[in-house]
């Protein structure tokens, strides 16, 4: 594959998923039909073949986009993927530790009755994504850790940017995103889809996403080129559930929130620090100036 290649890595519960459906609208720009492919994170005991083989129908000059935001999670993607993608740029958006699990413990309960108390939860949680297993870490300083680590490996090919301007201005997120990767410019108010998708609120249809998460459906659908058809319910399933959104107080208990403002007090602090002077970094500099009061211009 000689297309420029950019991984959204993380993080997970930061609208990757709005992102995935509105990058594949981008005439420069090659989706595979299957989101979270997560191969180096999940699936790396597969071929790199079979990696390449999800983006085999891009055009020469399109550049071919890999959303799976649990890579953030895996201390070990980022050698892997230096290995294979040597100049790949990478893109996290990152979200107030806060915010961050509470949005993970919401999600995991709109689709898995087993998943366990808040108090279990908060101490990391292994689950089954398609044939392999992601293991979500929360302590411990994590999400600094994890950022600094990525900074160190993949320096200025690396995007950072607050979740706070995807949450509040969609479409300066997308040019930002279009500016990084050297697109044409294509995003407008006209074309951008303003809506929450896959928002913690929103009420799952279990049986159905549990089918989204198999391997075995999504690579037959592969297999029987069927990957069009895939995409749109895709895009019919995410837009018709982003109007389904529970109240708020339903979402979380006292308790939760207090354990939860306990835990993360330090690492919300790290983050916080870590965008004082710009949302958007590239690396460890300044991308663009866009600070927590100005985050609704355009970039």
């Amino acid at each position: 594959m000689n297309n420029k290649h950019v991984i959204v890595a993380g993080m997970p519960r930061s609208a990757t998923t709005y992102l995935y459906l509105m990058l594949q609208q981008h005439p420069q720009v090659f989706t595979p039909y299957m989101k979270e492919i997560n191969y180096f994170v999940a699936k790396y005991d597969r071929s790199i073949d079979w990696y390449l083989e999800l983006f085999k129908e891009a055009r020469p000059e399109q550049t071919t986009f890999d959303v799976s935001p649990a890579t953030f999670l895996d201390p070990d993607a980022d050698h892997r993927i230096t290995q294979h993608f040597p100049q790949a740029k990478i893109i996290v958006m990152v979200r107030d530790p806060l915010e961050w699990c509470l949005s993970f413990y919401s999600q995991f309960k709109s689709f898995d009755s087993s998943t366990p108390p808040f108090e279990e939860f908060i101490r990391g949680h292994t689950y089954t994504h398609g044939s392999g297993m992601i293991t979500v870490r929360f302590e411990n300083d994590f999400v600094p850790a994890r950022i600094g680590q990525m900074m160190n490996r993949f320096g200025d090919r690396l995007l950072l940017m607050s979740y706070r301007i995807t949450k509040n201005s969609p479409l300066q997120a997308l040019q930002i995103i279009e500016r990084f990767c050297g697109l044409r410019p294509y995003f407008s108010p006209e074309n951008i889809l303003d809506k929450k998708i896959n928002a913690s609120g929103r009420r799952n249809f279990r049986f159905i996403s549990y089918l989204l998460s198999r391997d075995w459906l999504i690579e037959a659908i592969g297999t029987l080129r069927l990957n069009d058809l895939a995409r749109r319910a895709r895009r019919m399933f995410d837009r018709y559930n982003a109007g389904r959104l529970r109240a708020p107080d339903e979402l979380y208990a006292p308790h939760e929130i207090a354990l939860n403002n306990r835990t993360f007090a330090q690492q919300q602090a790290w983050v916080d620090n870590l965008f004082r002077e710009t949302l958007v970094l590239a690396g460890s500099k300044p991308f663009i100036p866009v600070t927590a009061s100005s985050d609704h211009n355009k970039a």
